[in-house]
């Protein structure tokens, strides 16, 4: 059966109002609702390099060694660093996207949480993401790999429909997961929505 999605925009800018829809179709919906607990604060109490660093978070972080972690701070985000905990000291190693702030910086970690969704790139016609709080949304195929990555501020929302013109942000690419994180101090309700013309 096919699904019909209306994504509307309404926008006020110099006193003139813009509002619009795009429209679009598939046939395999599907929706995540997530609560994330909230990141564990810290700060960045050693930075051996650009993928490196000790951050110290308070006592019960939950944090353990071997877990995937993404790592926030005001202005920059870095994802898929590997964790090497002693007590309230986390190492922080690897990973991808912004080099670690300078030293002393206040900072967030969150482990990551997977979610199993397989499809061909290719099918989507819709992708829509919000959040009550900062987070991250990582599409990847089965190996890790990331394809579309969004780093989503506090009650924001990202959208993408095929009808809208834009480049495709997985054409050509075989997903396998959706890896994501809070970057809040708050557990973050997290709405993923996907609609594909066909299963993959």
């Amino acid at each position: 059966m096919t699904v019909q999605v209306s994504v509307v925009a309404n926008s006020s800018l110099a006193g003139i109002s813009f509002s619009g829809a795009e429209q679009a179709a598939g046939t395999n919906p599907t929706a995540h609702v997530l609560t994330l607990a909230a990141g564990k604060v810290g700060t960045l109490t050693t930075r051996t390099d650009d993928n490196t660093g000790v951050a110290t978070l308070a006592g019960g972080h939950g944090v353990s060694t071997s877990d995937v972690c993404d790592i926030y701070w005001s202005g920059g985000l870095r994802r898929g660093l590997t964790a090497t905990v002693d007590g309230n000291a986390v190492t922080l190693d690897g990973g991808a996207g912004d080099v670690l702030p300078t030293q002393a910086t206040a900072v967030v970690v969150c482990v990551q949480t997977e979610i199993v969704e397989a499809f061909d790139g290719d099918d989507l016609e819709v992708l829509l993401i919000s959040t009550s709080q900062r987070c991250s949304v990582d599409l990847q195929q089965s190996n890790g790999t990331s394809h579309a990555a969004y780093d989503i501020p506090a009650g924001g929302m990202r959208s993408w429909t095929a009808a809208g013109g834009t480049t495709n942000p997985v054409a050509g690419d075989s997903i396998g997961q959706i890896v994501v994180s809070n970057g809040g101090v708050v557990d973050a309700e997290l709405k993923i929505g996907l609609l594909l013309e066909s299963v993959a």
